[in-house]
């Protein structure tokens, strides 16, 4: 089966990236520790201190390993904090990326 990739980017409040970066956190750990199909779930900020961004990069073994991954209440509960709190500052935007070429170092498996 073919692997999921995605990266996940959404404009956070200024004065909630602290708490933004705290949950998002404990789902990564959460997801590590939980979801042993999950290849590569990262974090990372973009953006400016007055329009900070939260990016996630996601892969994931195959459907079977994604459909997990959303079906992990952790995952859930992570987004309706969001919301509850009124952290972010737009939409999520989830984008599904089809690779093409490229490699991961040290492994040679992942060479597309």
């Amino acid at each position: 089966m073919l692997p999921i990739y995605l990266v996940s980017i959404v404009a956070v409040k200024p004065d909630r990236l602290a708490r933004v970066e705290e949950l998002a956190t404990a789902l990564s750990n959460n997801i590590e520790a939980n979801e042993p199909n999950a290849v590569t779930y990262q974090c990372f900020t973009s953006g400016t201190a007055e329009a900070p961004k939260l990016v996630v990069w996601e892969s994931y073994a195959d459907q079977a390993a994604f459909d997990v991954h959303n079906a992990n209440p952790k995952l859930q509960e992570f987004v309706d904090t969001q919301q509850e709190e009124g952290n972010f500052a737009g939409p999520l935007d989830i984008y599904s990326l089809d690779a093409f070429a490229g490699w991961t170092c040290g492994n040679p498996d992942s060479k597309i």
